[in-house]
């Protein structure tokens, strides 16, 4: 989980908006939220002055402005 929040978070930092979109429904496989919930963790963790902070903060503010990316059924 980790390595799909941090490849997130790299996404968010380089302004790759729509990339971030479509690593979410890929990548995270359905686990958007606990995606989330585990940046919102370290958040709670981390002091308030840590960079990496600031940009799980920006990661979870801009999640409302990601464009949309269809959903692919799996077939197998």
């Amino acid at each position: 989980m980790i390595d799909v929040l941090h490849q997130a978070a790299t996404l968010w930092e380089i302004g790759d908006r729509e990339a971030l979109a479509r690593f979410l429904v890929e990548g995270a496989r359905g686990c958007e939220d606990q995606v989330r919930l585990v940046a919102q963790t370290l958040i709670y963790i981390l002091p308030a002055d840590d960079a990496e902070r600031r940009l799980l903060e920006g990661f979870l503010a801009g999640r409302d402005v990601l464009p949309e990316v269809p959903r692919q059924e799996r077939l197998l």
